[in-house]
């Protein structure tokens, strides 16, 4: 694999004619261009195009595969067992899975999810009153202005977002309980592990994973983490911190996707070893998608669950407007600085960020890839 070069942020102060000609003449034209492309659009669809946010990066030789790596390599850690086959058929009774990854675009996708599709989901937003009544869906209640879609969120009475809650699922039998029709939830290995089995015939879950560029994810942390005095993990230390200063510091979980999928604590060392056990992990396990190209991802997911068709988001307007509103005004990016305005920073975070980044990039090659499980078609992401 080609060494990764950190991005260089190049400037000039000598300017030249062309420099001048450019200014006076092209920058206008585009951006006259470009404003008259959004006041034209019509805002009341929502109509991604592969071609438009994945064509031009994807790598011509994963568009050529004819049938998807299907074959077993490393042998995985035993709570992956409990997890499908991404390209077994969805059997009745498998739940989607939504491994939740802080500042990846979970919260945009649960809007989606509960505005738009109607789907009953198990997460943090639920009434968590089922160790006293049992598990049950409830509808959570907004105020008018706060309407966001045709169809008001179903959650299930529980939390997702606590190990204490991962235990009391597993003794309410919540695998295999239907109450849901997805779980999303950050404790990956403890929630998979527990409650689903790998006897055949039984449920399975589904993993599905959002993958952000990690340096970018770890830079939104930082500025979330400043702010969110609501937070239980909120740290007065690390918010007087400057960004230079959080970068080399132990405030935060270097190569967190690696470490997660293979359970490794924050003392032990990552190694190739280990990148290449995760990578199988997501070829076999998760329906992977990429966080920078948000929209296809979304199809992606719903055309592999049905939900596209089922819902008819393409052509049914009010699904298709919600979608639409949902994703362009969420905060699913972070609001803070995206990049790092310190080539020092960037180079730091990204080399503590080593095998993450090569997971990164192994995912923007298996998106394509597993564009092959859905078969062909126009939006199929």
């Amino acid at each position: 694999m080609a060494p990764f070069h950190p991005q260089t942020f190049e400037t000039t102060s000598k300017k030249t004619k062309k420099n001048k000609v450019f200014k006076k003449w092209v920058l206008p034209a585009a951006v006259f261009m470009l404003s008259t492309n959004f006041l034209l659009r019509d805002n009341r669809r929502w109509n991604p195009d592969p071609d438009d946010y994945t064509g031009i990066r994807m790598p011509f030789s994963s568009r050529r595969l004819q049938q998807y790596n299907t074959t077993e390599g490393y042998t995985l850690p035993a709570w992956c067992d409990n997890l499908a086959d991404v390209w077994d058929p969805i059997q009745p009774g498998d739940q989607p899975f939504f491994w939740y990854i802080p500042k990846s675009g979970g919260t945009t996708l649960e809007k989606v999810f509960g505005w738009c599709l109607n789907l009953t989901q198990a997460t943090d937003e639920g009434e968590p009153d089922a160790e006293l009544n049992g598990l049950q869906v409830y509808e959570n209640i907004y105020e008018e202005d706060e309407i966001e879609g045709p169809f008001t969120p179903k959650f299930a009475n529980v939390k997702t977002n606590t190990l204490e809650w991962i235990a009391k699922l597993k003794v309410l039998n919540f695998g295999s309980s239907g109450v849901a029709d997805l779980m999303m939830s950050q404790y990956l290995v403890a929630a998979v592990g527990n409650l689903w089995n790998s006897e055949p015939g039984t449920p399975k879950a589904r993993g599905v994973l959002m993958f952000r560029h990690p340096v970018k994810r770890t830079v939104d942390q930082f500025y979330y983490r400043q702010h969110a005095t609501w937070e239980e993990t909120f740290d007065e230390e690390m918010a007087k911190m400057s960004l230079a200063e959080y970068a080399k510091s132990d405030k935060w979980v270097e190569n967190y996707y690696t470490r997660s999928l293979l359970s490794l604590q924050y003392n032990e060392t990552v190694t190739k070893y280990h990148v290449d056990i995760a990578k199988e992990i997501m070829r076999r396990k998760f329906l992977v998608t990429v966080f920078e190209w948000y929209d296809v991802a979304i199809v992606r997911i719903e055309k592999y669950f049905g939900w596209w068709d089922s819902m008819d988001v393409l052509n049914n307007v009010t699904i298709n407007n919600c979608h639409y509103k949902i994703i362009e005004k969420s905060d699913h990016a972070g609001t803070g600085p995206k990049v790092p305005d310190d080539e020092t920073i960037y180079h730091t975070i990204l080399i503590r960020n080593w095998a993450d980044m090569e997971l990164y990039f192994y995912a923007k090659n298996l998106f394509p890839d597993q564009r092959l499980l859905l078969g062909s078609n126009k939006f199929g992401a």
